[in-house]
């Protein structure tokens, strides 16, 4: 997405101060008025070095900050989507084991720079209420907003990898372990993940997971008297 397409986003329908994309867009308008960037006549942003972040912050309903950076590189086009501590950041344990996985066919900054902006994820096997099918890389940023504050993810491994080129399809068998924010208690857990790439990008994801280990690591639903 360029910064031209951020900053033309009509965001309108959030709630108020409810999107961190409000503070990138403001942040996307505040670049061009304060001259970082100089347009040509194709409209790509030009920029005088590789990557240039930018950090927006916006008062949230309870008063408290609510910050977001977002890095774009030569071209305008926005290359990180979230923090790079957060599980799915640059230093990630669940970014880095999915971006071995796909090393050589898909590549990004973070795990939402991997995605093609119309991906489709299916949640084949997941928990109760969780959706079934999500589209669109920014649906899917949202979905996972808040997963940091309710699992912690320290690390990532039994990685393997099954390819079919052809198909341009991969499966990746891994799991990840860490623990439940609200509990404590541990978390381990076996993913499968059947991933379609096309031109670099992931346009589909299929997920299957064990649902037991999240009740196990959350408590739900709680122990019968």
């Amino acid at each position: 997405m360029t910064v031209d397409a951020v900053s033309a986003l009509d965001l309108s329908y959030t709630p108020l101060l409810g999107s961190p994309w409000d503070a990138v867009q403001s942040g996307a308008q505040a670049q061009t008025r304060r001259g970082l960037c100089g347009w040509g006549s194709s409209g790509l942003l030009s920029l005088h070095q590789e990557n240039t972040t930018i950090t927006t912050c916006a008062a949230g309903i309870d008063g408290s900050a609510q910050c977001m950076a977002a890095v774009w590189n030569r071209r305008g086009h926005v290359t990180k989507y979230t923090d790079d501590s957060s599980n799915f950041g640059a230093d990630g344990p669940f970014f880095r084991i999915i971006r071995e996985g796909l090393q050589g066919l898909a590549e990004g900054e973070d795990y939402f720079d991997l995605l093609a902006d119309d991906v489709v994820f299916e949640y084949v096997i997941s928990v109760p209420g969780y959706p079934k099918q999500v589209e669109g890389r920014q649906n899917i940023i949202d979905l996972y907003s808040d997963y940091d504050s309710f699992m912690t993810v320290s690390s990532a491994d039994n990685l393997h990898v099954y390819r079919d080129p052809a198909a341009s399809v991969v499966v990746l068998e891994y799991e990840v372990h860490g623990e439940s924010v609200q509990t404590g208690r541990p978390y381990d857990n076996r993913f499968v993940s059947i991933v379609t790439i096309r031109d670099g990008k992931v346009t589909r994801w299929r997920d299957y997971l064990d649902p037991v280990a999240v009740f196990d690591a959350t408590g739900w639903p709680g122990r019968l008297d």
